[in-house]
């Protein structure tokens, strides 16, 4: 739920105000794997996080795989969701490091706010 008091002090004016939508987190995935998994990360980001958006990244992307092969693809995707607190940022964690593990990944791309990470699933 975004919060409807600005936070950008100084910059409202009699037309708009800026709503606040806590911490933004980013994170990317390689685009041929995506189909084994859209439906239920959308489903997921829907579910508890009200929105997303994610972008195609024609551009060159880089990464050691599951099999710890540096993989190149010339396609990836950028995921990108807000929220406020740590819960939901452990929730996505804990999420990406499901799909890394369905879809054959050593780690996934992290970010949020102005930290990048890597999230590395732990095996049981």
């Amino acid at each position: 739920m975004a919060n409807l008091m600005s936070t950008r002090t100084g910059l409202d004016t009699r037309n708009f105000a800026f709503v606040n939508f806590g911490q933004s987190a980013i994170f990317v995935l390689p685009a041929e794997k995506i189909s084994v998994i859209e439906k239920d990360l959308h489903d997921f980001l829907i579910e508890n996080f009200g929105i997303f958006t994610h972008f195609p990244l024609p551009s060159f992307c880089a990464w050691l795989n599951g099999k710890r092969v540096i993989a190149y693809n010339y396609s990836c995707r950028l995921y990108e969701v807000s929220f406020f607190g740590k819960e939901k940022k452990i929730l996505l964690g804990a999420r990406l490091a499901e799909i890394a593990l369905r879809i054959d990944e050593r780690c996934i791309y992290f970010k949020v706010g102005q930290y990048p990470s890597l999230i590395y699933p732990k095996f049981p």
